[in-house]
């Protein structure tokens, strides 16, 4: 495939901000642009969907803290309630386990799922302490071993 070159506005500081995000992704801004380009004529529109859901909201897709999930003071979980998107958020923690990171990037890419979702799903593991705070553009640490995890999943009903 042949590759022109193409001039693009953008802010100075978003510029600077995906920058290193996707360096430490392994890739340049020229390339990240050419994913999301292949993305949108493959979804024939964006690749995520543009709309506004309010927090509570996102955090109503997965579930939140205290729900009859989790108690909020400890890493005990109550399987009486199962919420939707249990499932979603135990196969991105056991990918955040497994790659001892965590990053809305990371669940994009090996979930394929979209922005919002992940960073939802990202929000409700540092709720129940799973993940660490967000450190800038670098990926969040796993506050958990993997027979933390084991332990967790079992108990959701995996």
């Amino acid at each position: 495939m042949a590759k022109i070159s193409t001039n693009i506005s953008i802010d100075a500081e978003v510029k600077a901000q995906a920058q290193e995000l996707f360096s430490g992704l392994g890739i340049d801004l020229s390339t990240a642009i050419n994913i999301f380009l292949k993305q949108a004529v493959r979804d024939n529109g964006f690749p995520f969907t543009i709309g506004y859901k309010s927090r509570d909201e996102m955090l109503a897709d997965v579930g939140r803290p205290g729900d009859s999930d989790m108690d909020e003071n400890s890493n005990e979980t109550n399987t009486a309630e199962p919420y939707e998107g249990r499932a979603f958020l135990i196969k991105a923690l056991n990918i955040f386990v497994n790659e001892g990171k965590a990053s809305c990037a990371l669940l994009q890419r090996k979930m394929n799922i979209g922005y919002r979702y992940a960073s939802t799903l990202v929000e409700k593991m540092e709720d129940h302490d799973w993940i660490g705070p967000p450190e800038g553009a670098k990926p969040r640490k796993v506050l958990i071993s993997k027979e933390e995890y084991e332990r967790i999943a079992e108990s959701w009903g995996k």
